[in-house]
């Protein structure tokens, strides 16, 4: 044990923690959180909503009463699988605040999230700069300001990095769960590493190691509230900090062993008057005879078990610590309970499916999780150099890095027993990079220390110790201007997004300036039918699905191909919308040839910023990066046609006869999932003779009434010549109205009219106009 004069370390020699600690200036911290605001604010409201920001949206208009809220969360748990704080704790802000029930609105307290992440991961990168110079606490003369360097540079370093992050800034900017997280799980990490640092210092600082337990509690619990991803993330930190604690037994083993190792975790120093009470005093060299010199040893050794048992009260403070940490861990386990039983609940009883459902195809999804890191961090391409090397010089040197060490393995093991628990999660196979969730935090850790690493062989490197500093920091500002150089563009594409990814707003208009009223608009979706285009369609074209598809199963079960199909013959005026061609690059699924034969005309709408950050390998959810680029979201394909284009189709196909929907029609689907065309007051019907001599057309018209009995008349348009009168009667199943009408070579309209609908107000519902000769239709029958 080397023996100090008995008043007292000299200043220079003065632990670190003794010391005042270096803190980066509150500017930087400003200034990151500034860049932070405008990169999540700017164009906030600008963005169009997609289906879960639609529900939340809705929610919000409608508002909510908290507890309730909450309770209906834990009701529908067993199904959706959705925790309830992302979507309670913005909408109760909100209300509370009295702000306007907006997009903007929607999405505030998402990009505050994400703001505050900024800011613990500042938090977080102060815990382990210190941790490093703490660890560097015994190093020669001239080590204090490298030290402090380290301490300085490390929290503004991931502050910024967060700030710049694209995956981080787009759910930010999304008023979807996924911020949350992101943001307590790093905040739990900051308290947890707080806690354990503040044990290591005297008992002056026991307030303060409180502070951080209840912080790690609570960051924990809210955490595990905000997605079910955080779940074994926060078990793992908390099985973590159990095992430290239980660690304590085998350092009370070996506390008789004289040891010079510095160690990976922080020791505490002893005050300055313990220190100087257990000091040997030096001796002379020339008094120092063997007799002496074995007394000293044998005090020396009796000295050092002291210290050791003294570092051991200091550090676990026996009586009162392993209380409070099996009481805070205790209740995040309790607090998670509810929720717990009722995942085993629907599990068990089988009526839940596993974590996240929506299988396909299990080999399939796997492969694209080779996606995640490029996704989470800073692309593909040659910004692969950021997102391989960063974290590979992480590993590589810090492996076995004197004060890095530990920490690196500690992150490389908890990543990757998270990926395992986060997949096998996902029993279904269905991958999605937002469920791995926890693993960011993670992945930017490492971003952070490779930089951090990389910045300090730099500046090892030349002569003169004096300058290592000054290197390192060059090196540093270099690394970071680079990386922040290369999200440039990512950055300007998630602040041109209009769409996440379809720009529903976009192709509401093009709907209106391209068809006429109540044209039916068949989109290939129905959860985008019914529940993302309703904030911005008009009532002039209406949009519809044919039968439920969400999820492949459910979509192959259904046969939602030949359902489409069969919707467009028997409705010709209808329009397809493919926004994304599903399933196209499956491999049990393929092409559909369908569309490309049947329609004449085709729109496409483009969003350039999603397939630049497609491109870039940085879409943070699948919609943008899912099959071929022809066949994602970020393109969407209006196609249709015109009367012209189905007469050309139908002389090409050698018919010499149709009958197509004119004015006046509107569109209906019943809860049985069947699509019907109304006639009111008024409608009309156009018939094609496509010979050269004059036709008697037979057309069946396949109906059903909605109300009472029905007078109809049919009338011609040009002429006003009555064609016929016609009696509808209610009937259980689709009847036929048979009408026989001369047409000459061209066309002829004809107006169905009701003379009575001012007092009978019944509809007629018409499943399909027909004539008689082309092959009935696979609709049930009856006469009326």
């Amino acid at each position: 044990m080397t023996s100090i004069p008995a008043d007292g370390p000299s200043p220079s020699r003065r632990p670190l923690l003794q010391r005042s600690r270096p803190r980066p200036p509150m500017l930087l911290l400003i200034a990151i959180l500034a860049l932070a605001a405008f990169l999540r604010l700017d164009g906030l409201g600008e963005v169009d909503l997609r289906g879960d920001e639609v529900t939340f949206f809705l929610t919000l208009q409608e508002g909510i009463n908290p507890v309730s809220y909450l309770v209906d969360h834990l009701r529908q748990f067993d199904h959706d699988r959705q925790m309830p704080i992302p979507r309670w704790l913005s909408a109760t802000l909100v209300q509370a605040l009295g702000l306007p029930a907006d997009t903007r609105s929607a999405r505030l307290f998402f990009a505050l999230a994400g703001m505050a992440t900024s800011l613990a991961f500042w938090v977080l990168g102060s815990q382990l700069g210190c941790l490093f110079a703490e660890n560097h606490r015994r190093q020669p003369s001239g080590a204090g300001e490298q030290e402090a360097w380290w301490v300085v540079s490390l929290a503004p370093l991931l502050a910024l990095l967060t700030a710049i992050n694209p995956f981080h800034l787009y759910w930010s900017r999304t008023a979807h769960i996924y911020v949350y997280p992101l943001l307590f799980l790093t905040l739990s990490l900051a308290c947890a590493l707080g806690w354990l640092r503040s044990l290591a210092h005297d008992r002056e600082r026991e307030g303060a190691a409180r502070a951080w337990l209840v912080g790690t509690g609570v960051s924990t619990i809210l955490a595990s509230y905000s997605h079910m991803s955080a779940w074994p993330a926060c078990g793992l930190l908390w099985l973590f900090l159990l095992g430290a604690w239980l660690s304590r037994r085998g350092l009370a083993r070996t506390s008789h062993q004289p040891s010079t190792a510095t160690p990976n975790l922080p020791r505490p120093p002893a005050s300055d008057g313990d220190s100087a009470s257990r000091q040997s005093v030096t001796m002379p060299a020339a008094q120092k005879t063997p007799s002496s010199l074995d007394s000293q040893a044998s005090s020396v050794s009796r000295d050092e078990f002291g210290e050791k048992l003294e570092l051991l009260r200091a550090v676990w403070p026996l009586p009162f610590w392993p209380r409070a940490l099996l009481a805070v861990l205790g209740f995040w386990a309790l607090s998670l309970a509810p929720w717990a039983w009722q995942f085993a609940e629907g599990i068990t009883g089988g009526t839940a499916d596993p974590v996240w459902s929506g299988a396909t195809n299990p080999l399939y999804e796997f492969g694209a999780m080779w996606r995640l890191p490029f996704v989470m961090t800073w692309g593909g391409g040659w910004r692969s150099a950021f997102t391989v090397g960063l974290p590979l010089a992480a590993l590589i040197l810090g492996w076995r890095h004197r004060s890095w060490g530990r920490t690196i393995r500690w992150i490389l093991g908890a990543g990757l027993i998270l990926f395992v628990v986060l997949s096998l999660a996902q029993s279904t196979g269905f991958f999605a990079v937002r469920y791995y969730a926890p693993l960011w935090t993670l992945l930017l850790l490492l971003s952070g220390l490779g930089v951090v690493l990389l910045a300090e062989k730099v500046g090892s490197k030349g002569a003169g110790r004096a300058s290592v500093v000054l290197r390192s920091s060059l090196a540093l500002t270099g690394f970071t201007v680079a990386l922040a150089a290369a999200m440039f563009i990512p950055l300007r594409a998630l602040l041109e997004l209009r769409g996440n990814p379809v720009e529903f707003s976009r192709l509401a208009r093009t709907l209106d300036e391209t068809f006429s009223e109540a044209t039916p608009v068949l989109i290939n979706g129905m959860n985008v039918a019914m529940v993302e285009m309703k904030p911005y369609l008009s009532e002039k074209v209406t949009a519809t699905f044919t039968i439920p598809d969400i999820g492949f199963e459910m979509w192959r079960d259904n046969q939602w191909r030949a359902s489409a199909e069969g919707f467009l013959r028997r409705f010709p005026d209808a329009a397809l919308v493919q926004q994304g061609r599903n399933f196209y690059d499956h491999p049990e699924v393929g092409p559909w040839a369908f569309p490309e034969e049947y329609f004449a005309q085709q729109i496409q709408l483009r969003n350039e910023p999603a397939l630049t950050l497609r491109r870039l390998l940085l879409a943070a959810s699948e919609d943008f990066s899912s099959g071929s680029v022809e066949s994602s979201r970020s393109i969407v394909r209006v196609l249709y046609n015109w009367p012209e284009d189905l007469v050309a189709r139908a002389r090409s196909e050698g018919k010499e006869e149709l009958v197509l929907f004119g004015e006046g029609w509107h569109y209906l689907k019943l809860r049985d999932f069947s699509d019907w065309r109304g006639v009111s007051e008024r409608a009309s019907l156009v018939l094609h003779n496509l010979s050269e001599t004059t036709r008697r057309l037979e057309v069946e018209i396949l109906y059903r009434l909605q109300g009472g009995r029905k007078q109809l008349r049919v009338v011609a348009s040009d002429s006003g010549e009555v064609i016929g009168d016609y009696v509808a009667n209610p009937v259980k199943q689709v009847a036929v109205w048979p009408l026989v009408v001369e047409v000459q070579p061209g066309s002829r309209e004809l107006d169905i009219v009701d003379p009575t609908w001012q007092t009978g107000r019944a509809t007629l519902l018409v499943a399909a106009v027909r004539i008689k000769q082309e092959e009935p239709s696979d609709l049930s029958v009856v006469s009326n």
